[in-house]
């Protein structure tokens, strides 16, 4: 039996230690049932040997996605994912030689050069920490390298992240924070001892076992791997720049035993209030926020700290470092020694059903419900199994309940409504700049229009900070037919207005997208929007055509924000035609988007010093383009980096579009690593793919996602309520098979949208 294994896989388990899991009994004995008479394929062949626990649910799924190979690391195999900052891929492994599990590290390198350079400074980071004590820290214990890639090896912290305690748990109790506290100044001291720095305090490397310990993972590896911060190197996640001190981001000060102590007292703080102590959407808006942002007293949020845990975060969240305290040895001296106590009230804390504090929104001592406020806890390491399956093998889709074309137009409508724009006479339209009463009220910070009837606009002088909205009773409909409607004046504000597309642009070049708006400004907000092309249009129009800054000839980084709130967009190519060169932020909070082009489109890979974050929440996109397009993403050799932060979302492309498109002559390179996909609870169709490079002839080739950065996006089969239609509840989720890190529905939150006209 073990000769008709495909010799692919024989080769791969060799590889891997696994060659002897072909011949057991009970490998067989599954394969027979699995393959009822078939010919004995290589994926019966993995689900053979996971269910006979040979192979791990990741390494059975990175099989099925013809990945096995980058399981085998030098002498070490990978097990499954772990849990870890951003700037490292982290994973549970073990050697070859012997069953021991331990946390390993990846980090991937500009050039085999670059990780040469690194392997060195970590080896020698791994000969210093062989002084330290292991029991509240977990040291860099080996090195390895091979080519550009160089991991890390640390023993096993044990526990959960106190990152994933507060998602499951909510913020923690003060009696626990104080030993954590404690436990914490202790180990930091110990690494003063030893002349080292941690350099990365944060909820991702500080660990809670269920003996009541606090561990520090990784000590000495960000300084190392990241040596500079601030603005120029606004990579990851918000969340990882959580802890950075000031004088890490304005000076380019070292990490030393000051910027330890600072992370100390912003960790503390989001323990005991659940949230970070400095807000940001993105990452550039949480590095300003170190430097310019005040937190609150932890006593405001959390009344029930005692003075001596809250004296001393705000002592560690002085800003100059000269005011903090002089070391993590008067630290701890002034928090005192961790106690038998504490370490129980610690592990109480993480056990299923526990009393948490009270939440924020509650007075202290409000009568509470024992019952765990993590509804899956029971069932959640099944849970975070079966959803690895689904990313490397999928399932099935659901029918849907409806067909969508290319044009994204559902064929299908729901009975009794009314037939769209197109198909029925509209009221004779009025052009705003012919109207001398909508003339005067221009330079108002306010301009109401008359939601009596849809009115036609092209050329609208507005003040700066302007506030266009519909009237307070109803909403208002904006026709654009022949020219985009032009914004050029910054903050200004659209609110309850639909835009509708009724004719194609004759200004507009062949090759050229139409467009409906063209925003010339570095700061526009929409809210309670819609954007959509009447039926029977011909070529779908972009929605917004984002052009800044006009005057590219000035000095220094210009930044532009564009937030979207409560909108939908339908029959448009694609939502953000983004043509800009400065720093962007794009913030979607519960947008609706039914394509058919992509969400985002950049017509260049941005530069080293053009970040580009997109922040989405309660996304839902159905029958779309790609979340993201850009063109010609091997220009530049170093691009900067392009953030994806998406929470509670949704994404269903139409089939054969990916999350990701690149489209150039070259293969992005460079590109591939500036990419960052980051969040929680965010859904992805199974069949969907990650990432695909399309040539200029239209042949396209799918990218390998193992090069791309992403972290909390899971393949998931999602059941909306009806077909993909301007219909806001057929576009709720119903049922999904992925665990979130909350009750709420992933996807839009219908009642707060408005209804496209029809």
């Amino acid at each position: 039996m073990a000769d008709d294994a495909p010799r692919e896989l024989a080769e791969l388990l060799e590889r891997l230690g696994l060659s002897d899991a072909l011949k057991a009994r009970r490998v067989r004995a599954r394969l027979r049932r699995l393959g009822r008479g078939l010919p004995q394929f290589q994926s019966v062949w993995v689900d053979a040997l996971f269910q006979g626990r040979f192979l791990t649910p990741y390494q059975a799924a990175e099989i099925h996605a013809g990945r096995g190979s980058s399981l085998r690391l030098g002498p070490y195999v990978l097990l499954a994912g772990q849990a870890g900052p951003g700037y490292l891929r982290s994973y549970v492994a073990r050697h070859v030689e012997t069953p021991q599990a331990v946390h390993l590290s990846l980090i991937e390198a500009d050039d085999e050069a670059a990780a040469e350079r690194l392997a060195g400074s970590l080896d020698s980071l791994a000969a210093a920490s062989r002084r330290l004590d292991t029991l509240p820290l977990t040291p860099v214990c080996g090195v390895g390298r091979g080519g550009r890639l160089v991991w890390v090896v640390q023993p096993l912290a044990g526990g959960v992240t106190a990152a994933e305690h507060l998602v499951r748990h909510g913020r923690m109790p003060a009696v626990a924070v104080l030993e954590v506290a404690r436990q914490m100044a202790a180990a930091l001291a110990h690494l003063e001892l030893a002349g080292l720095p941690h350099g990365d305090l944060s909820a991702a490397t500080l660990w809670l076992t269920a003996e009541g310990r606090a561990v520090l993972s990784a000590p000495g590896v960000r300084p190392i791997v990241r040596p500079a911060e601030g603005f120029t190197h606004a990579d990851l996640a918000p969340e990882d720049y959580d802890t950075l001190a000031p004088e890490r981001i304005d000076g380019g000060a070292a990490a030393d035993s000051r910027t330890d102590l600072y992370a100390c007292g912003c960790l503390w703080w989001r323990l005991l209030a659940g949230r970070p102590p400095f807000p940001g959407g993105n990452a550039l808006a949480k590095l300003r926020a170190h430097l310019s942002t005040a937190p609150a007293d932890v006593r405001t949020l959390a009344p029930e700290v005692p003075p001596i845990l809250a004296a001393a975060i705000g002592a560690c969240l002085r800003r100059d470092p000269r005011e903090r305290p002089a070391s993590a040895a008067a630290l701890a001296g002034r928090l005192g020694p961790p106690t038998p106590q504490g370490r129980r009230w610690l592990a109480r804390s993480q056990r299923p059903g526990r009393r948490s504090a009270a939440p924020l929104h509650a007075p202290a001592g409000r009568p509470r419900s024992a019952a765990s406020p993590w509804p899956i806890a029971a069932g959640g390491a099944a849970l975070v199994a079966f959803a690895a399956v689904l990313w490397g093998i999928g399932l099935p889709a659901p029918a849907p309940s409806g067909n969508s074309g290319n044009s994204g137009e559902a064929v299908s409508r729901a009975a009794g409504s009314p037939p769209p724009l197109a198909e029925r006479p509209l009221a004779e339209s009025r052009d705003l700049v012919e109207d001398s009463s909508f003339k005067a009220a221009s330079d108002a910070a306010e301009v109401v229009l008359d939601g009596g009837g849809p009115v036609a606009c092209e050329r609208v002088r507005l003040a700066a900070g302007a506030r266009v909205r519909g009237p307070a009773d109803g909403r208002a409909t904006v026709l654009i037919r022949s020219a985009p409607l032009a914004v050029r004046e910054e903050d200004v504000s659209f609110d309850g207005i639909d835009f509708v597309w009724q004719a194609g642009s004759p200004s507009a070049a062949a090759e050229e997208t139409p467009a409906m708006l063209r925003i010339a400004a570095g700061r526009v907000r929409f809210r309670r929007c819609t954007f959509q092309a009447a039926s029977g249009q011909g070529r779908a129009p972009a929605a917004l055509h984002w052009v800044f800054p006009v005057d590219r000839g000035g000095l220094g980084l210009p930044t532009g924000k564009l937030v979207l709130a409560d909108c939908v967009f339908h029959r448009v190519a694609p939502a953000i035609d983004a043509r800009t060169a400065a720093s962007l932020a794009i913030e979607c909070d519960n947008l609706l988007h039914l394509g058919p082009g992509p969400l985002v489109r950049l017509d260049h890979a941005p530069a080293a010093g053009e970040p580009v974050s997109l922040v989405l929440t309660s996304v839902t996109c159905r029958q779309s383009g790609p979340v993201l397009e850009i063109s010609d993403p091997a220009a530049i050799e170093k691009p900067g980096a392009i953030s994806i932060d998406a929470r509670l979302s949704v994404f269903e492309p139409r089939p054969g579009e990916p999350l990701l498109l690149l489209a150039g002559p070259q293969e992005p390179g460079g590109l591939v690593k500036a990419i960052y996909w980051t969040g929680e609870g965010a859904l992805v169709a199974p069949e969907a793919r990650i990432a695909i490079w399309r040539k200029p002839s239209g042949a396209r080739t799918e990218l390998n996602d193992a090069a791309f950065s992403i972290a909390g996006l899971v393949r998931s089969p999602v059941q909306f309520a009806g077909a993909a239609e301007p219909i806001l509840e057929s576009n709720a989720a119903q049922r999904w098979q992925a665990p979130l890190p909350s009750a709420e529905a992933p996807g839009i939150r219908a009642a707060s949208l408005p209804q496209p006209v029809r």
